[in-house]
């Protein structure tokens, strides 16, 4: 629906929401609606994009914005591939990589590297327009989408804000045409003042780019095409060119990078911008070697990435931590996961163990926040476990840098759904058992068994993590941690996670909220299975749900009875059925994380299979709404408007045990701590008016 008929649908009082600029554009919009006739709506393009530009200043971004009546995030940005500098924060809406175009999304760039690998992989010996075939037959879908939503953007370093993933993507899209860097739309789109300088060549092979310098090494089309082929003979010499990239092999990655960007600074100056000129670049530089130089040394360090590793990771001034001690890993049933270098990464009298895992495919950056209000706070060795796809790029190496330093870091290649069924039923102790729990329905058993979702990926990194704990405490003389803590790599820390001394070492402490209970109208009850704080006595049992279905003794404590009801169990249902069998006893307290959005990938595949996520260009910040809303709930103070922890709101113990209601007041759902204001030596205590009317906390005496 175009803006002029939604302006149409809108009570004039809430065109008070909008930006002053917006509001005016608007007014005019609206009035010029009014006295037209639908078949003049084509006239109102140019006062439509005025509107358009209006909402793009930072009024747009707040809560006094169009957000307020629905018309969600997409009247706050035009179309613009890098999109804005500066976005929604959590935990609002945010634009899927801020207002980027629908062209942008992960899946269209992630089919666009995939064809510029393949066809660096078939090598020089065949022709370029052979290997463009191949790229277009890898991503032909991907390859149009960008050519056709973007046609007719320029890369120019002068425009800025043009060097994002996007318009690398678009860039690599014009250039895999059979007439590569000749093609004459190349030359029109991309000026050698972008290439050269618009774009930091680190942050092309740090985001996995590094393909495109293969295909810009490849020899020019031949024979006659319409396009810039003639010009690339006479390509300059630079009269200042900095020294060659020949017997360059003492250098770092990172300073051959800087060389050789410096070199094609030198030859576009003298190029300049004009017709042709890119065609003209390229050419020099790949007739003196740089590209193919360039992309030897990448091509080794991506096959190095390629590999799974085991490190410790050691902090550095700056808060951040360099993985070292590094060896190759991969995964298997007995494979070792002790730390490579032990007493390394750690903190002193640490009595917490901290699992980060899972695959960190979100759209937001949160190895800060667990760093910060986790590991922090718990004072906790952290354990890593990361499967990545493709390769341990170098972006993502930098946003783990964010953990500080970790114990034992183990990153490896993931593997889709169809990998992880192979690998589950292959460590079965009897490959019997795989019938038998194919007669207990629902998404706990997923992927396996054709189920659509990741529930098995939870199970399987939760045994990981274990492995991991126990494997360091042999190595430390058999020193056990007080507390296990299970982390996922995806979640949001808005605040400080509840303090080990306050935390009753006879229960598993798990957030309140989001048990999943009753799924698909059964009578199971769930429990949340988002985060947990274990006793060291009680790991065994929190973390062994993959374990008890391996040797069998799911089957006869649980999964036997649950195929016999025939019920779709979930895995929050579960996790609950598995801990009540195990006899582990459960406490809560107010969630203050949530789940980040996932972008596309084998362990998201279910929220985009079936739907249009895919396709939106936009999205919220996090992966459930209501799981959002429980965490606001505790944060924030609808009433005056304001953060609780800035106004003194603290953790603190339940005396006794507390349900929030009777109808939620079975053993699991109790809670052992709450975030309160006032609080006494025997607890919690109401404040409502000290808060209400003068926004203090105290301690009652």
């Amino acid at each position: 629906m175009s803006s002029a008929l939604l302006l149409l649908l809108l009570p004039s009082v809430l065109l008070l929401s909008l930006p002053p600029a917006a509001v005016h554009a608007a007014e005019e919009l609206l009035q010029l609606v009014s006295s037209s006739s639908a078949a003049e709506f084509q006239h109102f393009a140019e006062a439509e994009e005025r509107v358009d530009e209006a909402a793009e200043s930072s009024e747009c971004w707040t809560y006094g914005g169009g957000d307020q009546f629905g018309l969600g995030p997409e009247l706050c940005c035009g179309p613009a591939p890098c999109g804005q500098k500066n976005c929604w924060a959590p935990p609002e809406f945010q634009y899927f990589f801020c207002c980027e175009e629908p062209a942008c999304r992960p899946a269209v760039i992630t089919g666009v590297q995939r064809a510029l690998a393949e066809a660096a992989a078939l090598g020089p010996a065949l022709a370029t327009r052979n290997a463009s075939a191949v790229a277009r037959g890898a991503a032909a879908e991907e390859l149009q989408t960008l050519r056709r939503r973007l046609r007719g953007l320029r890369l120019d370093r002068s425009n800025g804000g043009q060097d994002c993933n996007c318009a690398v993507a678009y860039a690599a899209a014009l250039l895999l045409a059979s007439g590569g860097a000749d093609d004459a739309l190349a030359n029109r789109a991309i000026r050698p003042s972008w290439l050269a300088e618009g774009i930091s060549w680190h942050t092309i092979v740090a985001d996995g780019w590094g393909a495109l310098f293969a295909w810009l090494a490849r020899p020019p089309v031949s024979g006659s095409h319409p396009n810039c082929a003639a010009s690339s003979d006479i390509a300059p010499r630079p009269s200042a060119a900095p020294r060659s990239l020949e017997h360059s092999e003492s250098l770092s990655l990172e300073a051959l990078v800087d060389l050789a960007q410096e070199r094609a600074r030198k030859v576009a100056a003298e190029v300049g911008d004009g017709e042709c000129a890119l065609s003209t670049l390229v050419s020099s530089l790949r007739a003196d070697g740089t590209f193919a130089e360039l992309w030897g040394r990448i091509a080794a360090d991506e096959a190095a990435r390629r590999l799974g590793r085991k490190c410790v990771a050691v902090e550095d001034a700056t808060g951040h931590a360099a993985w070292t001690s590094c060896s190759t890993w991969s995964y298997s049933i007995d494979a070792d996961f002790s730390s490579p270098k032990a007493g390394v990464g750690t903190r002193q009298g640490a009595v917490a163990a901290v699992c980060v895992v899972g695959a960190p495919r979100n759209v937001l950056d949160t190895f800060r926040s667990i760093r910060d209000n986790v590991l922090k706070v718990l004072h906790g060795d952290a354990f890593v476990y990361v499967p990545f796809g493709g390769s341990l790029t170098p972006h993502l190496e930098r946003q783990l840098s964010r953990l500080g330093p970790i114990a034992t870091a183990i990153a490896v290649p993931d593997v889709d759904q169809q990998g992880f069924e192979q690998r589950f039923l292959g460590e079965l102790h009897d490959p019997r058992l795989a019938a038998l729990y194919s007669q207990a329905p629902g998404p706990w058993r997923a992927p396996v068994f054709g189920q659509m979702g990741s529930s098995m990926w939870g199970y399987f990194h939760q045994d990981v993590c274990q492995r991991m704990v126990k494997a360091y405490e042999e190595q430390r003389g058999n020193l056990r941690y007080d507390w296990v803590v299970f982390a996922r790599a995806d979640m949001m820390w808005t605040h400080r996670h509840p303090p080990i001394y306050l935390l009753n070492p006879g229960f598993v402490h798990v957030p309140f909220g989001q048990d999943n209970s009753y799924y698909n109208h059964g009578p199971e009850h769930g429990l949340n299975d988002r985060h947990a704080i274990v006793p060291r006595h009680l790991v065994d049992g929190y973390f062994g749900r993959i374990q008890a279905l391996r040797t069998g003794e799911a089957w006869g404590w649980y999964v036997e009875r649950m195929a016999t009801a025939g019920d779709l169990i979930n895995t929050e249902q579960y996790l609950l059925i598995h801990l009540r069998a195990c006899e582990v006893p459960i406490r809560r307290f107010p969630p203050v994380a949530f789940i980040v959005q996932c972008t596309e990938g084998p362990q998201c595949q279910h929220l985009y299979k079936g739907t249009n996520l895919g396709k939106q260009q936009w999205t919220q910040t996090a992966k459930y709404w209501t799981e959002l809303i429980e965490v606001t709930r505790t944060t924030h103070d609808d009433f005056h408007g304001v953060h609780r922890p800035r106004h003194g709101w603290i953790w603190e113990r339940e005396r006794p045990y507390a349900a929030l209601d009777p109808k939620v007041s079975n053993p699991w759902e109790l809670h052992s701590l709450d975030f309160v204001c006032c609080t006494s030596r025997s607890g919690p205590v109401t404040c409502s008016r000290l808060w209400t009317f003068m926004k203090r906390c105290q301690c009652v005496t």
